[in-house]
Order: C-alpha cells, then sequence, then structure tokens
C-alpha cells in the first residue's frame, strides 16, 4: 500500500451524451429505480447532450436523469 492507495478514485465530473435507457417507459419522466437508487450528492457533477427528436435515446432519458441529478444536488448542466 502506498500513497497512490488513498486518492480517491471519484472522477471530477461525468459527461453524459445522448444517455438512453434511463426512464421507465415512453413518455415518462419517471427515472429508473436502478440508477437512481445511485445518485447521491457524491455522484461527480455532470455535463448532459441530447438532441431533442433522437428516434433511439429519448430526451426523457436526459431529462428524468437531470432532474434526479438536481433532486439530489449534484451540479448538472443540460444542453438539448
Amino acid at each position: 500500500m502506498d500513497a497512490a492507495d488513498k486518492e480517491s478514485c471519484r472522477p471530477d465530473f461525468a459527461v453524459a451524451l445522448y444517455p438512453g435507457h434511463l426512464s421507465l417507459a415512453e413518455n415518462s419522466f419517471a427515472l429508473n429505480p436502478d440508477i437512481d437508487s445511485h445518485i447521491t450528492r457524491q455522484t461527480p457533477p455532470t455535463f448532459l447532450l441530447q438532441n431533442e427528436d433522437d428516434h433511439v435515446d429519448r430526451v426523457e432519458d436526459s431529462l428524468s436523469y437531470y432532474a434526479a441529478l438536481k433532486k439530489a444536488g449534484v451540479p448538472v448542466e443540460m444542453h438539448l
């Protein structure tokens, strides 16, 4: 064990580009509970980028993740 082992491995920030499959169902803003349970105040500040008319990864996925991060007090920026 050395000094490197004492350093945190938590990233300083996260970038999610076109995050998908995060909301429960189509036209739903409810975040998947498997993801929601891992969002805490310790989640790294996050930048989200999403196209509003993406037909694969729906904008609701980014919006639900954004709302969950805000609720947890995590700094987040989203560009649609």
